[in-house]
């Protein structure tokens, strides 16, 4: 799990995510690689990890600028690491911008979602220029 730069030879594209360190929380492999594949491309560094535990990993280690978790995830989920982030100290991460997409989705989730700390919510399938503009506005780099 490491910072992992855009190939040279691939444009970076608007809006940027330029230097931002993303880490991604998926347990489906396909959609965790398009993730990391798609955000690289705008610039984010992106570690992309199957479950909380490995999320729980990354953060003793390095603090990223934003999480993006999925909220169903087998053993723990999304709600799990939420809460587990939130009760961290500042100094360790635990005010970290989250963004949750979720592939199941009733009236109510948004809610539910936001009032467990997530700044932000994205139903699958997520549209990538969506994410990409929720997730400068998180970070405070919407123009």
């Amino acid at each position: 799990m490491s910072r992992r730069e855009p190939p040279p030879d691939v444009p970076v594209i608007s809006p940027s995510l330029a230097g931002a360190f993303v880490l991604v929380v998926e347990d489906k492999d396909d959609a965790r690689t398009l993730l990391a594949t798609l955000l690289t491309l705008y610039g984010a560094q992106v570690t992309a990890v199957s479950s909380v535990r490995e999320a729980v990993s990354c953060f003793e280690r390095v603090t990223p600028d934003i999480v993006v978790s999925d909220i169903h995830m087998p053993e723990e989920d999304g709600f799990d690491l939420i809460r587990w982030l939130r009760a961290l100290p500042p100094e360790r991460g635990g005010n970290t911008p989250a963004v949750a997409v979720t592939a199941f989705y009733a009236p109510g989730d948004r809610e539910q979602i936001l009032e467990a700390g997530y700044q932000e919510h994205l139903a699958k399938p997520v549209e990538i220029e969506n994410l990409i503009v929720m997730l400068a506005r998180v970070l405070g780099r919407a123009r």
